[in-house]
């Protein structure tokens, strides 16, 4: 038995790890960035409702893992455990936010490694 035109929503890193880019270590002038607080919301499949968050551009991606973390009360897991993806991009630790033009209202979606 065949079934066609079947849709699954699934994002494809809950099926697929990314594959690994080479890492272009760009160099931001943190001193340039203009100060502003980005108010986003965290998703992940395995909390019930999202995370409002309010951090500041010039924070960086392992700051928004921590906060994360405390908000979903996930104390036994590491930032090594959770991965955030936007725009189809896993954000990487050493960043800051506003490198990856994040906007206030949009959605960044979080995977949790067990």
């Amino acid at each position: 038995m065949c079934i066609r035109d079947s849709r699954y929503d699934v994002p494809i890193f809950c099926i697929n790890d990314p594959i690994a880019f080479e890492d272009k270590k760009k160099t931001v002038d943190i001193d340039a960035i203009e100060d502003k607080v980005l108010r986003f919301k965290l998703r992940s499949m395995t909390l019930t409702a999202d995370i409002v968050c309010e951090v500041e551009n010039k924070a960086n991606v392992r700051e928004l893992k921590e906060f994360f973390l405390l908000e979903a009360k996930l104390t036994n897991l590491t930032t090594a455990n959770v991965r955030i993806f936007y725009n189809g991009t896993e954000l990487q630790d050493h960043r800051v936010l506003a490198e990856y033009n994040i906007l206030d209202g949009m959605v960044l979606t979080v995977f949790i490694r067990r």
